[in-house]
C-alpha cells in the first residue's frame, strides 16, 4: 500500500505540473487548463492501470495477493495521485498569485488627471 501511495504521489505531482496555470495581472483571477501532453499522460496512465488491474487480478495467486489487496492498492494509488496533483497545483497557483500581486504593487501609480481643478 505504501508503494502504491508513493507511486501515485509521484505521478500525481508530475501530472499537476502538466496543468497550465495563469493569473490575470489586473484581476488576479486564476485559470487552469490541461495541456495536450497532460491529456496524453493521463490516458496512458489509465490504460496502464486498466491493463495492470486485469493482469494482477487474474494472476493474484501467483503473486500471493488477494484481489481485494490489488483493488485496495489501486484505490490508494488513485487517491495519492489526485491529492498530490491538487497539492502541486495549489502551491504553484499560490506562488504565481503572490508574484502577480507583488508585480502590481511595484508598478508606479499613474497620476490622476481626471480630477484636476481648473483655476
Amino acid at each position: 500500500m505504501v508503494a502504491a501511495l508513493a507511486i501515485g504521489a509521484a505521478l500525481g505531482w508530475q501530472r499537476g505540473r502538466f496543468i497550465r496555470i495563469e493569473v490575470d495581472p489586473d484581476t488576479h483571477a486564476i485559470t487552469a487548463r490541461a495541456s495536450p501532453i497532460g491529456m496524453v499522460f493521463i490516458l496512458a496512465l489509465m490504460a496502464t492501470r486498466f491493463a495492470l488491474r486485469g493482469a494482477l487480478v487474474q494472476n493474484s495467486a501467483a503473486f500471493q495477493l488477494s484481489a481485494i489487496a490489488v483493488t485496495d492498492a489501486l484505490l490508494v494509488f488513485a487517491v495519492g495521485m489526485m491529492a498530490t496533483q491538487n497539492l502541486e497545483m495549489w502551491l504553484r497557483a499560490r506562488r504565481l498569485l503572490a508574484e502577480a500581486q507583488a508585480a502590481k504593487n511595484r508598478e508606479p501609480a499613474a497620476p490622476d488627471t481626471t480630477a484636476q481643478i481648473v483655476r
